[in-house]
């Protein structure tokens, strides 16, 4: 059973960056044959283009499954003050100049509101959040987080760059560290097999090659409030958990 689930961890078929119109270059991996039908995916936290999914899958359904570095990860560059409606138009341009049209976005875990901002500013044509994190910054979830999460999302909402200050002093061992502390066992069992934890690590190694700037960024948005305007989604939208 569990090599099943290994086997769909491969390294990128092929790898690149695109030079966006500020001359900032966005980190891209992808699997699959170069003409399939694109499908691209915003990554969980602090994990870069490497870490794909389901390559054998995407292979065999005609898919081009394309893995993006956000800004300050990996090997796209920073974009300092960036927000979801500026990820949302980055991403319509590399759509442009890659020739996807309007592909389908896969938002993983903390990738999700990224991507969810990329349906609501119409640059994709599908949408699928899969694990995806909360706005726990909404008011609703306030009794319910536990006290030290509490402190951290209303420092992202009151001071976030005093919170971006705390984020960035995150490593990929203390990443690999939080996960490895608080995942349950049937996560882990996938976790820290051998060959998927190679790619995690890598992964992580990646997204933080630039410091934990980029990272910090992603924390403090998807902590703070999201201000996406959910009604102007006119695209499909699956929802995994």
């Amino acid at each position: 059973m569990m090599s099943d689930v290994i086997a769909f961890v491969e390294p990128p078929a092929r790898t690149g960056e695109e030079r966006l119109p500020d001359g900032r270059l966005l980190g891209w991996a992808e699997w699959g044959p170069p003409g399939g039908t694109p499908v691209l995916l915003s990554p969980g936290a602090a994990t870069s283009r490497h870490l794909g999914f389901g390559a054998e899958a995407v292979a065999d359904l005609g898919l081009r499954l394309i893995s993006l570095d956000r800004p300050g990860l990996g090997t796209s560059s920073p974009a300092k003050g960036r927000t979801f409606a500026a990820f949302a138009e980055d991403i319509g341009v590399f759509a442009d100049r890659m020739r996807l049209g309007r592909p389908a976005l896969v938002g993983n875990s903390q990738g999700a509101p990224f991507a969810l901002a990329c349906a609501a500013a119409g640059v994709i044509g599908a949408l699928a959040v899969v694990s995806g994190a909360d706005e726990v910054a909404d008011p609703r979830f306030a009794d319910v987080l536990p006290p030290e999460l509490r402190r951290l999302v209303d420092l992202a909402v009151t001071d976030p760059e005093a919170a971006a200050a705390n984020f960035a002093g995150f490593t990929p061992q203390a990443m690999w560290d939080m996960v490895m502390d608080n995942s349950p066992a049937c996560d882990l069992a996938v976790y820290q097999e051998e060959s998927f934890a190679a790619a995690y690590r890598r992964a992580l190694q990646e997204a933080f090659v630039q410091g934990g700037e980029g990272y910090a960024r992603d924390t403090v948005l998807a902590m703070g409030r999201w201000e996406i305007d959910f009604s102007s989604i006119k695209v499909p939208v699956d929802v995994w958990y």
